[in-house]
């Protein structure tokens, strides 16, 4: 966030349960075409280490979010994809009203629909990035299922990603980070 300029902008970050964010992850960068200089080659066995010790691209997921919240940046709208998940018309109303659009709230409600993730997967060239290449068949909106990672986290698993909240956040991991009942 340092790099971005602060006067006059908006930005809205969108955070989620981080056993989700892992497998994600690891099926973008596992499905780019070898040779790309961010895929990943290996099982997700594999990739979960890499990640938490933020040995892969971007680095650690916690101190990602930290960057954007400690201390909560003015000019930014904070969201979860859980609470978008749950209830995405008061989402996109929030969105709305913060970027300032001067939409009514029927029109809002006549657009939400084309946010979903039917929707997207609908249309999925549009929202697939052009800068990788990817493996024959991979579908870069997948499922958007919330806590659909967790049956893919062994034990092991489990307490490596444990083993980074409690390091990232040793005094308790805050209310705002999407937590065990995504699990």
């Amino acid at each position: 966030p340092d790099m971005l300029p602060e006067e006059n902008t908006k930005m809205i970050y969108i955070t989620r349960a981080g056993r989700d964010v892992a497998f994600s992850f690891y099926k973008h960068l596992s499905h780019q075409i070898e040779g790309d200089t961010v895929a990943f080659e290996g099982s997700f066995d594999e990739f979960v280490p890499e990640w938490v010790s933020g040995n892969l691209p971007f680095g650690r997921w916690t101190d990602h979010l930290q960057a954007w919240r400690e201390p909560e940046r003015e000019g930014v709208l904070y969201l979860s994809y859980e609470g978008l998940k749950h209830d995405l018309p008061v989402g996109v109303h929030a969105i709305a009203e913060f970027l300032e659009l001067g939409l009514t709230r029927e029109r809002v409600d006549e657009l939400v629909p084309r946010f979903t993730i039917e929707s997207m997967k609908a249309d999925a060239k549009t929202f697939e990035p052009v800068s990788v290449q990817w493996k024959d068949g991979f579908e870069f909106v997948r499922k958007g299922v919330v806590g659909d990672a967790a049956a893919n986290f062994s034990p092991e698993l489990d307490r490596l990603f444990e083993g980074m909240m409690a390091e990232g956040w040793p005094e308790g991991v805050p209310d705002w980070v999407p937590g065990p009942e995504c699990k």
